[in-house]
């Protein structure tokens, strides 16, 4: 009887997806067990910072945002109120997170100006989703200010007050002002496009008034005369 090729002899441990990895392999790459432990220290190390990192979002949630103590835990736990439907408690953690940011911090260009600019175009995207116009109004402008606002933010928060400007405050020179702005940061194509056909539709309007279309609406016949 022929002898079993020396592969199948090896003791083998079995993955779920039934791959086999031999133990002598295994054995032959840490042969004395010390990459192994440091490998094995490493994921306790995560299993402990993962434990600690859910104990301290569980008393964040419990305690609200008066709880976090820094701008990038305010913001954070804002996110996880947000996903569970508390808005209220949300718009609170966003508003902490500005609030917690010096001017200095807010306007140097670091990670903090960045949590900075995410909470307030979070809070701006929240009250305009609540229907609270002025309030968004608000939180885009002071993305605005950021002296170091991220291109992307610079474009939908100038597009949002030229939209905003537009059909609510009826400004329409500075809702142009704010579209041709918006302009500048266009991230595509499809971005562009639609900026242009707004900045036509506001171009037409400053031409011809809402008033005078009106009037002419009045003095022209709605056929044409039969002569």
């Amino acid at each position: 009887m022929a002898a079993e090729p020396a592969e199948r002899s090896r003791p083998v441990c079995r993955r779920r997806d039934n791959a086999a990895c031999p133990l002598k392999q295994l054995a032959s790459v840490a042969p004395s067990g010390r990459p192994l432990a440091a490998v094995l220290e490493h994921n306790r190390l995560d299993l402990l910072s993962l434990a600690l990192l859910t104990a301290r979002a569980a008393q964040l949630l419990e305690e609200g945002a008066d709880a976090a103590q820094t701008a990038r835990e305010a913001y954070g736990l804002g996110c996880l109120y947000l996903r569970a439907g508390r808005l209220q408690d949300a718009r609170a953690c966003f508003a902490r997170a500005e609030s917690m940011e010096s001017p200095a911090t807010a306007t140097a260009g670091t990670a903090d100006s960045c949590v900075c600019a995410e909470a307030l175009r979070a809070l701006a995207v929240l009250d305009r989703r609540s229907r609270r116009y002025d309030d968004a109004a608000a939180a885009w402008r002071r993305l605005l200010a950021l002296r170091l606002c991220p291109p992307r933010f610079m474009q939908e928060a100038s597009e949002a007050l030229a939209v905003h400007h537009e059909h609510r405050e009826r400004d329409l020179r500075l809702a142009r002002d704010l579209a041709r702005k918006s302009l500048q940061f266009a991230t595509s194509g499809s971005r562009a496009t639609a900026v242009r056909h707004r900045l036509t539709r506001l171009d037409r309007k400053l031409a011809f008034p809402k008033s005078a279309r009106r009037a002419g609406q009045t003095t022209f016949p709605l056929f044409n005369p039969p002569f």
